[in-house]
């Protein structure tokens, strides 16, 4: 199954961008699209029937999620403004949750605040997957921070390591708690010897005296459950 998101900024004359992108997609996942979902699965179906739409079940989330699965194999499970939970059915490797994240920008919160929120997020995650009775649980979307940052890798937050190996040992205790992990691949991108053809997903050149220039702060995470059946080959920053 292969999922892509995009988190669009320029909205005018890009439905054959769009139509493009998702051409060998499964699910295509839009954040900030002003376009009517309408006019976008016209343009997708053009040709023939693929996607459907799958609107959020409370108004005004960020996402527009279109899949080529019925509604049936791809159930939300809870949603809120900026953080949204699907059941998929994978007819190959079954069924697995799809969380969808837009988290605050850092044009309004900084780092501590945003580090200090991450905490909500877990908190999502772990009720979501106390509810579907399982953790193949997939994080896709806009963090807006860092791989390296506190928020991403502090226990308290979403708990992501680099490495595959670590995350293959489920979780680690810290003050007699027990804290799952997740593994981030985006890691692979950073520097010139990095993955793909781009250092990151956000170039930003500041006039202040700490400048990263390349950001990764679209990403994707996934639980060790999820790790042999996940291709790290196909993972692109486009």
């Amino acid at each position: 199954m292969k999922i892509g998101f995009w988190n669009i900024s320029e909205n005018q004359n890009i439905l054959n961008l769009i139509a493009d992108f998702a051409s060998d997609l499964d699910i295509l996942i839009l954040l900030e699209c002003t376009i009517s979902p309408n006019d976008i699965l016209r343009k997708l179906n053009q040709n023939t029937t693929n996607f459907y739409y799958s609107p959020s079940i409370i108004d005004g989330t960020y996402f527009h999620v279109f899949t080529k699965l019925i509604s049936k194999f791809s159930a939300p499970v809870k949603e809120s403004k900026r953080i949204i939970a699907r059941t998929i059915v994978d007819p190959i490797w079954g069924n697995f949750t799809l969380i969808i994240i837009h988290f605050q920008s850092k044009l309004f919160w900084d780092e501590s605040n945003q580090d200090a929120h991450s905490f909500e997020i877990k908190i999502f995650i772990d009720d979501v997957e106390k509810t579907v009775g399982h953790k193949r649980t997939i994080v896709v979307g806009d963090f807006n921070m860092n791989p390296f940052q506190n928020g991403m890798i502090q226990t308290t937050g979403l708990h992501a390591t680099m490495d595959k190996n670590t995350a293959r040992k489920i979780s680690r205790t810290v003050g007699e708690i027990r804290y799952d992990f997740f593994y981030n691949p985006m890691w692979s991108f950073f520097g010139e010897k990095g993955k793909g053809i781009t250092n990151g997903t956000f170039y930003y050149n500041s006039s202040k005296p700490i400048c990263y220039f390349w950001n990764i702060l679209d990403q994707v995470i996934i639980r060790p459950s999820l790790l042999d059946n996940f291709n790290e080959e196909s993972l692109k920053i486009l």
